[in-house]
C-alpha cells in the first residue's frame, strides 16, 4: 500500500498539522482524538479506537538499543486479542528501518519483516495448532498458537498496512528454535515476520513511562458489591473477592457472568492485596485460584496471580507445602510431536512428570487469561529440578510454555510476611532440589574426576627418572633361615621422592619375610618397610587353589635427598620334612634358598592413584544411592515415574 510522501499533513476533522516522521508509516493519532490513515491521495480520518489512558512502561519516544543499534518508539497498535492483550510498538532504527517491538505480560520480542510466498489464507484456512508446514526453504514449521484480534487501539504513529478493523495472527516454531509470525490482514494480504525473543533488561530501554495501570471498579451482579481490578485491561477475568461470582472479558469491551459456582470453601494461604519482592520485583498478588485435576485422582493445588506494572505477570503454585514460581516464557521448547516425553533446553534434560486437564473449583480476585474455560486446556509438565516447563495446550488457541522454578516457603514468608500463613509440607516436590543431581551429571563429574587424576598421574610420571639403584639376588646359608645383607653409599638427589622396592622369591606353599631400613649417613634418621612373600596352591574337592604371589611389591615414599644406606633383613619359612627312603626321623627342610631384590630411585606409585579414585567412585555411588532414593519419592505420584514400587513404598 502506497502513502502520500508529504511529511506534514492536516488532520480532516480538526486542521491540526499532523507530522509522519517515516516515509513507510500510514497511521497516526491526532491531539484531538481522531485517528488518521495516510493513503495515496492523502489523509483520511478512520473510526478507529485510540489509547484514552496509556499508562505502559513503554510509550511514543522512549528509546533502546537492539542488536548494537539504536532505536525510538514511534508509537503501537494494541491488539485485543481472545484471552490477552497485545502491543506491537514500531520502533525506527539509526538506518532508518521500521520494526515491530512485541510486548505483553512482560514478554518483548522484535518483529522483522520476512517475504515469503509460501503462507498464504487458503493454507492458513486449513491449518491447526501442531500441524507441519515447510514455509521457508529447507526449514520445517510447526503451527503453535493462532488467535483473532477482535479489536485494535492506536496511540502515536505506527506502520498497519490497510489498516484493518480485525485480523488474524499465527505463530509458527521450528524444531531449529526459529519463530514466525503471520498476521492476515485481508484475504490473501499477509505480513510475516521473524520473531526473536529478548529480555526487557537487553534492550536497556530509556525515556519511559510511569507504569501505573488505572484502576477499575466493578459491581457484582450477584452481590452487588464493588471490586477494584488492579490489572485490566490485562486481565482477562475474575471471580468476585466476595461472593465468589466468575465474570470473563467478552469483546474487549465488558465482562460477562459465567454461569459456574466455587465448589469448595478452602481459602488462599496469601491474602488478596499482599505485596511482596520476589527474586528482585515488587509484585502484588491479585488473584488465586484452586484447581483440580480432571482424572481418578482428583489432585488439587493452588495457584497464585502475581502482577507488576514493569514486569508483568507471574505465578505462585503450591502443592503439599511445596511452592513453584512460574512466568510465561516465549523462548520456550519446541516438541515434533504430541509423544514427546523428553527434551533437552537450555543444555538440561527435562522429563514427562504430568499430563492432565484440569477446573478450577475456586476462585477469588483477577487472571490474565480466561481462567474459567481451561477444562478444554490439556496441561503437560517437563521436570529438570529445580525447573519445570509447562505446557498447555487449547485446540482453540494453541499452545503457551511456562517456566516454573522451585521457590521455599521461607522465601516467600519473607515477601509477604503476615499476609501468609506457611503450609505444612510433605513429601519431595515435583521441582524441589532436594539432592538432586541427574545421573548423567554424576556419571559426567565421576568421569571427569576420574580422568582428570590419570592425567596429571601420566604427566607427573614423565618427571620421574625410575632410576635403579640396585639389582641383586641373595642367598640364604643352609642351615640358616635369617640372612642381612647392607648396601652403601646410595645417593638420592631430589629434595623428596620414593624408593620402589620388587622383591621375588620362589616360596612354593611356604613364605619369606623381607624388610629393610634406609638410614641417613649424616642425620641417622631412618626409614623402614616390611613385606611378606607367601603362596600356597594345592587341590579341594577336585579343584585347583592358589593363593598369594611370589612377587610383590612395597615403597618408602617422601625420602628427603641425602647419603643412605640400605640394610636388607630376610627370613625363610623352614618346614619339617620326612624320609619316605630310610624311615629316619624328621629334618629340618628349607623351602627357598635365595630371594630377589630391585630397588628403583623416584618411580610412579599406581597405588596412590588408585587410592584416590577409590574415595571418587565410592562417594559417586553413594550420590548416585542417595539421589536415586529421593528420585524414587519424588515421582511416586507420577504416572510417567520410570520406578517401579511395592505396597511397601
Amino acid at each position: 500500500m502506497s502513502v502520500s510522501n508529504s511529511v506534514l499533513q492536516h488532520c480532516p476533522d480538526c486542521s491540526r498539522v499532523l507530522y509522519f516522521s517515516h516515509a513507510e508509516t500510514n497511521l497516526i493519532q491526532c491531539s484531538c482524538g481522531s485517528t488518521i490513515v495516510r493513503t495515496e491521495s492523502g489523509v483520511v480520518a478512520k473510526p478507529f479506537y485510540t489509547v484514552t489512558q496509556p499508562f505502559d512502561l513503554i510509550q511514543p519516544g522512549t528509546e533502546g538499543v537492539w542488536n548494537g543499534q539504536s532505536f525510538r518508539v514511534l508509537g503501537r497498535i494494541r491488539a485485543w486479542i481472545e484471552e490477552f492483550v497485545f502491543n506491537y510498538w514500531i520502533i525506527v532504527f539509526d538506518d532508518g528501518a521500521l520494526r515491530y517491538l512485541g510486548e505483553g505480560y512482560g514478554i518483548y520480542s522484535i518483529y522483522e519483516r520476512v517475504l515469503t510466498d509460501r503462507i498464504t489464507s487458503n493454507l492458513l484456512d486449513g491449518i491447526n495448532v501442531d500441524s507441519k508446514r515447510d514455509l521457508l526453504a529447507g526449514e520445517t514449521f510447526i503451527l503453535e498458537r493462532q488467535y483473532r484480534c477482535y479489536k485494535w487501539e492506536l496511540e502515536g504513529e505506527v506502520w498497519l498496512p490497510h489498516a484493518p478493523s480485525a485480523f488474524r495472527t499465527f505463530e509458527f516454531a521450528s524444531l531449529q528454535g526459529r519463530r514466525l509470525e503471520a498476521i492476515e490482514l485481508l484475504k490473501d494480504v499477509l505480513i510475516c515476520f521473524d520473531v526473536q525473543y529478548v529480555t526487557q533488561e537487553s534492550l536497556q530501554l530509556k525515556q519511559t513511562r510511569n507504569a501505573e495501570p488505572p484502576e477499575k471498579l466493578f459491581a457484582c451482579e450477584q452481590c452487588k458489591k464493588e471490586m477494584v481490578l488492579k490489572g485490566f485491561p490485562f486481565c482477562q477475568s475474575f471471580a468476585c473477592v466476595h461472593c465468589g461470582t466468575r465474570y470473563a472479558l467478552e469483546d474487549g469491551i465488558t465482562f460477562k457472568k459465567i454461569n459456574q459456582r466455587n465448589s469448595t470453601d478452602a481459602g488462599p494461604d496469601i491474602e488478596l492485596g499482599a505485596k511482596g519482592v520476589i527474586r528482585g520485583i515488587d509484585y502484588e498478588l491479585i488473584g488465586y485460584a484452586q484447581k483440580e485435576e480432571n482424572n481418578q485422582y482428583r489432585s488439587q493445588w493452588k495457584e497464585y496471580t502475581l502482577f507488576s506494572p514493569q514486569k508483568g505477570f507471574a505465578f505462585l503454585s503450591e502443592y503439599s507445602g511445596h511452592w513453584t514460581f512460574i512466568r510465561e516464557r516465549g523462548d520456550a521448547p519446541v516438541l515434533e510431536t504430541e509423544s514427546v516425553t523428553r527434551f533437552t533446553q537450555g543444555g538440561e534434560g527435562f522429563e514427562l512428570y504430568n499430563s492432565y486437564d484440569y477446573e478450577v473449583v475456586n476462585a477469588k480476585g483477577e487472571f490474565p487469561y480466561n481462567a474459567f474455560n481451561d477444562g478444554e486446556k490439556k496441561a503437560k509438565e517437563f521436570i529438570s529440578p529445580p525447573q519445570v516447563w509447562i505446557r498447555e495446550k487449547s485446540g482453540r488457541e494453541g499452545i503457551t510454555w511456562f517456566l516454573g522454578e522451585h521457590i521455599t516457603g521461607g522465601e516467600l514468608s519473607k515477601a509477604f510476611a503476615e499476609k501468609m500463613v506457611v503450609p505444612y509440607k510433605s513429601g519431595i516436590g515435583a521441582v524441589e532440589p532436594k539432592g538432586f543431581v541427574s545421573v548423567g551429571n554424576i556419571l559426567r563429574v565421576g568421569f571427569g574426576a576420574v580422568l582428570l587424576m590419570i592425567l596429571v598421574h601420566l604427566l607427573t610420571s614423565m618427571t620421574h627418572s625410575k632410576k635403579l639403584i640396585s639389582e641383586n639376588t641373595y642367598d640364604f646359608l643352609p642351615s640358616v633361615d635369617t640372612v642381612a645383607f647392607i648396601k652403601k653409599d646410595i645417593v638420592l638427589d631430589k629434595w623428596s621422592s620414593n624408593l620402589q622396592f620388587d622383591i621375588y622369591a620362589d616360596v612354593d606353599n611356604s613364605w619369606c619375610e623381607v624388610s629393610g631400613t634406609l638410614v641417613d649417613v649424616a642425620k641417622g634418621t631412618e626409614y623402614s618397610f616390611e613385606q611378606g612373600v607367601e603362596y600356597y596352591h594345592g587341590y579341594s574337592e577336585g579343584e585347583s587353589w592358589s593363593e598369594g604371589d611370589r612377587k610383590e611389591t612395597t615403597y618408602l615414599s617422601s625420602i628427603p635427598a641425602g647419603h643412605y644406606d640400605l640394610i636388607i633383613r630376610a627370613t625363610r619359612e623352614t618346614k619339617f620334612q620326612f624320609s619316605t627312603v630310610t624311615g629316619e626321623a624328621p629334618a629340618l627342610s628349607p623351602n627357598i634358598s635365595s630371594f630377589h631384590v630391585n630397588v628403583t630411585y623416584d618411580t610412579t606409585n599406581d597405588r596412590n592413584l588408585l587410592f584416590c579414585i577409590i574415595p571418587v567412585v565410592l562417594l559417586a555411588t553413594i550420590h548416585f544411592l542417595i539421589v536415586r532414593h529421593n528420585e524414587r519419592r519424588r515421582w511416586y505420584n507420577s504416572p510417567f515415574s520410570p520406578y517401579t514400587y511395592n505396597d511397601e513404598d
